[in-house]
């Protein structure tokens, strides 16, 4: 897209459209483009019949890809403006027809040139003529092209301008022709039009039309036209039949083109025949269906489609009805919009409603638009009505939809009714329009108490905080279904109420008929009712105000923990389960705080672990609840029935972490220190790392409260979990482990870092340059900030530069003694599972580091900790032989996988080109090399020792300026030693040793140009028993 000024545009287009060539059309067709938000300045100062008549200049003379170009400028230019501005400004000279169709006869598989060729053809069959000798051939040229989608519109055009000019036609075609076409003829004739004779009219009330197809309902209102105007009464009646057999159809974009259609035949029949009578009884008909699915049926029974497009056709009939029976204005405000601007249904544990009310909001800004007639004036109850439940839905509403068209409705309606009959004043109105819509949480948190302020500003707006408040309870605590919802409801309540004292003896009532009317025996409501009370209550909000609710809370609990079934699963997305199960949590952290206290017996205590099993792992709500219950339990004794119940109460605990439940583990850290250092020393080494990942993030909240007893113990404990290297099914899930780790460090940074335990301090900073080195994302970015904190040191945390910043980091204050950093360093530049990306800017950083070294000592002394961190052959042998070590339940890493990153690091190096020292021990890294290529049961540590020795003898010759024959020797006979010993057993093909073998030495012949001995090598490849009589003389140097 371009962003030269609108005049810049149009010169270029105006110059570029006299000379198109393969060059410029796509530059063309980009300018044009850019003028789809306004295409009104492509049609200025006659710009677009200029650009229309060049387009088609000397057309037929032009060769085929020039005509294609042409083609494609004409088509842009008609997306952009709209086809019928564009094909008027064709040349209309009907000597041209001929050569238009001898062009369409010349197919090249594209559509650009026939949309060019037949809008042409549609101008010429406007002019008055009848075309008989051609209609054969415009009718084969069309036929030829109803394949193309894109040029339908088109055809239908010609077709139907045809059979106008050739009336004697239409007898013989009508039966055959496609709604298209038949819409386009129909749109041309007057209703009266004497071509409709009582054959033709025959005809066309017996096409069969598809029932499914938006063009049938386009036909529809001009069929209707054409029949009363005949006084065809019975097909008349058939017609508005139809569209009360197909009112609940299925599809949106269907319900929405059917509504205004009927409008368009109710239109006809006002406008027409005068018959209003009939009319309103069809109104009356689509109110009664709407009253009977509000009133007389349950929710879940409604047919949602069929309600739906009933009030489309309120809303498209609206400005009608203001003008011809404004009493129905009144059932529509009083019947309708309260009903549907509150419907929902749950279908497949799905929530639908938001098309009915977004339907309602099309109701209420149609009528605010009728008020621009000067008959029309809506009474103060309709726009009283209108103006509340629109407001209550634009700010309340689940569905962002919903809220944008009823915060345009409400626009509407204060702009042009409520402002006018000074029912609001200026200030209100511009306050109501100011509030903010797009968040829901704000919405309810904030807008409550917003409304309820400009509301109690005057007297006379009174009766709105009450439909405020009534709102809130009905709409938004007992009618939803959704149960976000609810809890934003409760919310939005607690702080109005907490925030405006004043509204409280206004609810006051309000929470009495609604205590009143919730029997206790019917858990959903009585939860949410529940909820609703324990948040109040826990902000003393109705004891200040002489509300005794709690005995109708102890009811409601005592209902809803009756109503919990043991022994039934709960499925996930059993939402009203999972929130009764979260209202009896927070019942019971509320009640654990007052006196009397809960007291828990073992019914409470089935629940409970109920509950436990059946939260979802993601709840982190449930889980905070539950961990609040938790530290309160643990406190005291008398919250149990009887000591027997206290000891199954942490039994069952106890158990529930060894079946890696997530919400008790979880809660662990919120038991008091001592119950915390049993359990967390004697059951961590069972969880898994999903749990322990669990526990820490809770850990993290509590570790001060904790620290006291526990503090050696537990602070040496989250140090060790930095080395949790645990692989299973799902991957490195030990990076959960490591990740919650470390973001205790960095939480609690002091604790570890001032810590007078035994090397606390220590390990955690050589675990933390580890890991900041190793290939861990988002872990490496909270191990380096804790160290740059703990070292007062100031850089710029990014993934850009990461990797050098490091490097800057550990030379300034570990020099390369660090050989921890290293370890991890050496994993993400050696790393076989990443982006090369990533490989690559560790390499880059890492020699952009090395060559900035001031001297060749500290380069040799890094090189060399570089090599000493290779586990040797002999560590490997150990390690393998050793029975593994699991603390706490922890892998650690893999020894041959940390070899092989080791190894594939040094491989990286020296392929960028590292320059080593010439005092750089190259025989005992050799030999480290030489001894773990020995090493039986690692394919890939077995290649990469052997890839690595060529590039040995390279970095060698490089550092001491001369090739060193007996190393060199040594290394070709140890890759002929390799090639030789690796033949595959009765195979032809050479195994993966054998390959990196002789390509190595391969590699050494390249490099020292022993060409020579190159080709007796190549030679020799050829067949395994040619390798086998190769001799150490015939390769050696």
């Amino acid at each position: 897209m371009y962003d030269e000024p609108v005049d810049v545009l149009l010169r270029q287009i105006d110059y570029g459209i006299e000379s198109i060539s393969a060059v410029s059309v796509e530059s063309l067709l980009k300018r044009i483009d850019a003028f789809q938000q306004d295409p009104s300045k492509l049609e200025s100062d006659g710009r677009l019949s200029r650009y229309v008549k060049t387009v088609v200049r000397d057309f037929f003379v032009l060769d085929r890809e020039a005509q294609l170009r042409r083609c494609r400028i004409f088509y842009n230019l008609c997306k952009v403006v709209k086809w019928k501005k564009v094909v008027v400004n064709l040349p209309t000279n009907v000597f041209l027809l001929s050569g238009l169709l001898a062009e369409l006869k010349k197919k090249d598989g594209g559509w650009f040139r026939p949309y060019l060729l037949l809008s042409w053809v549609y101008i010429l069959t406007l002019s008055p003529f009848k075309f008989n000798e051609f209609y054969d051939e415009i009718h084969a040229a069309m036929d030829s092209y109803r394949g193309l989608q894109i040029l339908k519109t088109i055809i239908a055009h010609i077709h139907s301008q045809l059979l106008l000019k050739n009336v004697e036609l239409l007898d013989k075609e009508i039966q055959e022709l496609d709604p298209l076409t038949l819409n386009y003829l129909l749109k041309t004739l007057k209703p009266n039009d004497p071509v409709i004779n009582e054959s033709v009219l025959i005809q066309l009330n017996s096409i069969d039309l598809k029932d499914d197809e938006l063009t049938t309902l386009k036909v529809l209102p001009k069929l209707f036209r054409i029949n009363i105007a005949h006084e065809n009464w019975e097909a008349a009646e058939d017609i508005i039949s139809f569209y009360f057999s197909h009112l609940n159809s299925r599809f949106t974009d269907y319900r929405f083109a059917l509504a205004h259609s009927f409008f368009k035949v109710l239109s006809a029949l006002i406008e027409d025949t005068e018959d209003t009578d009939t009319a309103l009884e069809l109104i009356e008909t689509c109110i009664n269906q709407i009253r009977v699915s509000f009133r007389e049926t349950a929710a879940a029974l409604v047919d949602h489609d069929l309600l739906h497009t009933n009030l489309l056709i309120i809303a498209e009939m609206s400005r009608v009805i203001s003008v011809s029976w404004p009493h129905l204005l009144e059932v529509i405000a009083e019947e309708i919009i309260p009903f549907a601007s509150k419907f929902e249904q749950v279908k497949m544990n799905e929530i639908k409603g938001s098309q009915v009310k977004d339907a309602s909001n099309y109701i209420c800004w149609s009528l605010a638009r009728s008020t621009r007639l000067p008959r029309v004036k809506l009474s103060r109850d309709v726009m009283r009505t209108i103006f509340l439940n629109l407001l209550m839905c634009s700010v309340f509403d689940r569905d962002l939809v919903v809220r944008r068209s009823a915060n345009a409705a409400l626009q509407e309606v204060l702009g042009r009714c409520l402002a006018s009959s000074k029912m609001l004043d200026n200030e209100t109105v511009i306050k109501l329009i100011e509030l903010p819509i797009l968040n829901l949480v704000e919405s309810y948190t904030e807008n409550t108490s917003r409304i309820y302020q400009i509301f109690t500003r005057k007297q006379i707006y009174e009766p709105y905080v009450h439909f405020l408040l009534d709102w809130l309870i009905e709409a938004c605590l007992v009618e939803t279904n959704d149960l976000h919802i609810v809890k934003l409801m409760v919310q939005a309540l607690s702080l109005l109420l907490k925030n405006n004292p004043s509204a409280t003896p206004i609810i006051k009532p309000k929470l009495e008929k609604l205590i009143a009317s919730t029997p206790s025996n019917e858990p959903y409501i009585a939860s949410r009712v529940l909820l609703l009370l324990v948040t109040l209550e826990t902000e003393k909000i109705l004891t200040t105000h002489n509300m005794n609710v709690i005995p109708e809370m102890k009811n409601y609990y005592q209902n809803s923990l009756e109503s919990v079934k043991i022994e039934q699963k709960i499925h996930e997305s059993d939402h009203e389960e999972h929130f009764k199960f979260m209202v009896i949590l927070r019942y019971w952290n509320f009640a654990l705080k007052r006196k009397p206290e809960l007291i828990l017996d073992r019914t409470g205590i089935s629940v409970c672990f109920h509950i436990v099993r059946m939260i979802p792992e993601r709840s982190s709500e449930l889980k905070l609840l539950f961990g609040d219950l938790i530290a309160s339990l643990s406190k005291s004794s008398k919250n149990f029935a009887q000591p027997e119940d206290e000891a199954l109460f942490w039994a069952s605990f106890e158990k529930f972490i060894r079946f890696n439940n997530s919400v008790v583990c979880s809660a662990v850290p919120r038991l008091p220190p001592h119950r915390f250092q049993v359990i967390f020393n004697n059951l961590l080494s069972v969880m898994d790392c999903q749990r322990k990942a669990d526990l820490l993030r809770t850990l993290n909240d509590n570790l001060p409260q904790l620290i006291d007893v526990t503090e050696a113990k537990i602070l040496q404990t989250v140090v060790q979990l930095l080395n949790d290297y645990t692989v299973t099914q799902q991957g490195d899930v030990g990076r959960l482990v490591r990740i919650g780790a470390a973001k205790i460090i960095a939480r609690h940074r002091d604790l570890f870092m001032n810590s007078k335990a035994s090397n606390v301090a220590s390990d955690a900073i050589a675990n933390l340059l580890r890991l900041s080195g190793e290939q861990v994302t988002d872990l490496r970015l909270i191990c380096f900030s804790t160290l740059c904190k703990a070292f007062d040191y100031e850089t710029k945390l990014s993934d850009k530069d990461l990797n050098y910043r490091l490097l800057e980091f550990n030379h300034r204050f570990f020099r390369s003694e660090c050989i921890d950093f290293w370890k991890g360093f050496m994993i993400t530049g050696g790393a076989i599972h990443f982006t090369d990306s990533q490989v690559v800017d560790a390499i880059d950083a890492f020699l952009h580091y090395y060559n900035q070294l001031p001297t060749n000592q500290e380069r040799l002394a890094l090189c060399n900790s570089l090599v000493r961190i290779i586990p040797s052959a002999k560590q490997i042998n150990e390690v393998r032989n050793s029975p593994s070590r699991k603390l706490w339940g922890m892998m650690e890493q893999d020894i041959v996988k940390l070899t092989v990153n080791y190894l594939n690091f040094w491989k990286r190096l020296f392929e960028s080109g590292l320059v080593l020292d010439r005092e750089f021990n190259f025989f005992g890294f050799y030999a480290k090399i030489h001894n773990l290529n020995l090493i039986n049961g690692n394919s890939l540590l077995k290649s990469l020792t052997t890839q690595l020795l060529p590039y040995l003898i390279s970095s060698q010759t490089a550092a001491t300026g001369q090739i060193d024959k007996i190393f060199t020797n040594n290394i070709i006979s140890r890759l002929l030693s390799l090639a030789q010993r690796e033949i595959p057993f009765k195979k032809r093909e050479l195994s993966g040793i054998q390959k990196d073998s002789l390509q190595a030495l391969a590699q050494i012949y390249l490099e020292s140009e022993s060409f020579e001995r190159l080709e007796v090598l190549m030679q020799a490849s050829l067949t395994n028993d040619s390798i086998l009589g190769l001799s150490e003389a015939q390769l050696t140097l």
